[in-house]
Formats: structure tokens, sequence, C-alpha cells
């Protein structure tokens, strides 16, 4: 097998396990459930160092506010089973958020009040906006707490095949849809969350059509967190646009199979929204409107992807948005 082949087999396994944590979300899509594949062969993890046991959680007690008039069921009815919880919090706005676990649905918050649906006695997830985590949420029986999460920094350096600094050169960071350049000694700086893993890139591509990506470094993200190095792949490593096609097809593929069990979820979602009316039925569906709304987005995205005319662009685009 060439060097090159094999460089398209393993980046497309990387491309698929890291695009899958993207895409997976409670229920069935979420951000970042798992560890990306890629930890399992071609990717390296700069891990910071062994983290203390986290010291015992004392939380505040969970108030059970009348500032939600039918929220519980509403939510009995579209989750039943789950455990409600209902958070004050001065610290997210109004709005819906994703968790990063999928024993966690439905966040929500409204006049200062956190509401989600979970399953299990305790927990802690990450709560992310855009694909950005904005806050943890701690539940201990009937306690719960909403925290910030806090930025940090990490830096790192950019090379090319040759081992030399690349100066001006754009990297993609912890954040989605954020970007870095290098400054002239092929340095960068990238916001981050703190407590987070997260997998800075930087990408090549070239007038006829061939792409790569530097080799994927997953980065524990702390404020002491070592230099980061990415390394730009040789010529010769670069994927054609026939490889590029073969892992829009791969991602297809994944899409495919995990959109399959999220529709079965939004089914169930809406069968329940079914049995509610009026001021319930309204709030159900908004609910509602964020989960499908998501949905949409990814079978667009499919459509993309199997599309010759935007195929490449698409899966160009996903590599870009992996964080």
């Amino acid at each position: 097998m060439s060097r090159r082949k094999y460089l398209l087999g393993s980046s497309a396994a990387v491309l698929i396990g890291v695009v899958g944590t993207l895409l997976l979300r409670s229920g069935g899509l979420s951000v970042g459930v798992d560890a990306p594949a890629s930890r399992r062969g071609s990717a390296s993890v700069a891990s910071v160092r062994d983290r203390p046991a986290p010291p015992p959680r004392v939380l505040p007690t969970r108030t059970v506010a009348e500032a939600a008039p039918g929220r519980d069921p509403v939510y009995a009815a579209l989750v039943p089973g789950r455990t409600i919880l209902r958070c004050p919090t001065d610290v997210l706005s109004p709005g819906r958020y994703d968790a990063v676990v999928p024993s966690v649905q439905l966040v929500e918050v409204s006049a200062g009040l956190l509401t989600a649906a979970v399953v299990g006695d305790e927990g802690r997830t990450d709560l992310r906006e855009n694909f950005v985590s904005v806050a943890r949420l701690d539940w201990q029986g009937d306690r719960c707490a909403v925290t910030p999460t806090r930025r940090t920094t990490i830096t790192g350096i950019v090379r090319g095949a040759d081992g030399q600094p690349v100066a001006d050169h754009e990297v993609r960071g912890c954040l989605h849809g954020e970007f870095a350049r290098t400054d002239a000694d092929g340095r960068f700086t990238l916001a981050a969350v703190d407590g987070s893993e997260c997998w800075p890139m930087a990408f090549v591509e070239r007038t006829d059509g061939r792409f790569g990506r530097s080799a994927p470094v997953g980065v524990s993200v702390e404020a002491d967190a070592p230099e980061v190095e990415l390394r730009l792949p040789d010529d010769d490593d670069l994927w054609t646009e026939d490889d590029l096609r073969q892992q829009a097809g791969m991602l297809v593929g994944l899409f495919e199979q995990r959109i399959a069990g999220e529709r079965t979820r939004l089914e169930a979602l809406e069968a329940g929204a079914a049995t509610l009316s009026g001021d319930e039925a309204e709030v159900a569906h908004r609910l509602l409107a964020h989960e499908t709304g998501f949905v949409a987005h990814v079978e667009g995205e499919m459509e993309r992807l199997e599309d010759p005319e935007e195929q490449l662009d698409a899966l160009r685009d996903a590599w870009l948005s992996l964080n």
C-alpha cells in the first residue's frame, strides 16, 4: 500500500471519528460525546498531566420554582421516565443549549431557570451553545448547579514538511468557527475552554484541487498546556479529488447511521408532543424546533456530500469545522 493511500485511510478514520463526535447530540446527535476514533490509531494525544481527583461536590439545593408553569407535564410527555432538573442560573441567557452526554436532553433556560431531562441520580455535563462550551451542569440527588466555563489559551507552532516554521498560515482553532494565523516565527495562540480537549489543525490546499492537513494532535486544555506542534504534509501525501470523494462517501454513510437513530428519537418526541394541547403543546413544539432544525442541517450537509458539484467543498467545510 502506498504511503498516500495509507494516509487517506487513516485520515478518513480521523474525519469520520471526529465529525461523528460533533454530530452526536443528546440522545443521538451531540457535540463531543465520545473521544475521536483517531485516538485509537493515527492521532496523538498531548495530555498535560494526570488530573487530581475532584473534591466532593457540594451543590446548592435545587429550587423547584413556579416560574415555568406546565413545564413538568411537557417534559413528562416528551421524555417519560427521566428526572426533570430545574436549576436557578444567572450565568446563561434564555434559550436552548446542547448537552455533551446523551443522558441529558432538552436543556432550556427561561426566566433564570434551567430545565433539563436527565437519567441518573448524579452526573455532570458541559452545556454548549453553537458548538462552544459555555457552562457545566452538575446534579446530585435533589441538588444541582450551573457554573460558567473558563477561557484560557494554548500556543503552538506550524512547521512545513521540511521542519521549518511556516509564517502567515491559518490554523483551525479550539472554538467552533475560530481561526488564528501564525506569526513570522510560525507560532500561534488559540482561545480554548479550560478543562476541555481540542484538536487544532492546519491545512494545505493546492490550485489543482489537492488538499491535506496536519497530523491530528489532541490537546487537554489547561493553563500550562505544552506547546502544540502542527506538521504540514508533504506534497506527495496530499489527497487528490478522487481521494476526497472517497472520504465524502464514507462520511455520508456515517451520517446516515447516526441520523437514523436521531429520527427515531424525534418520532418519539413528536408522539409525546401530540398528547399535549394549549400552552403545553406550544412549549413542546418550541423545544422540538431546536431538535428538528439540527437534523435538517445535517441532512442538508449529506445532500451536499452526495452532490458531485458540491461534494469537495462540503468535505473541506467538514474538515474546517471539526472543533
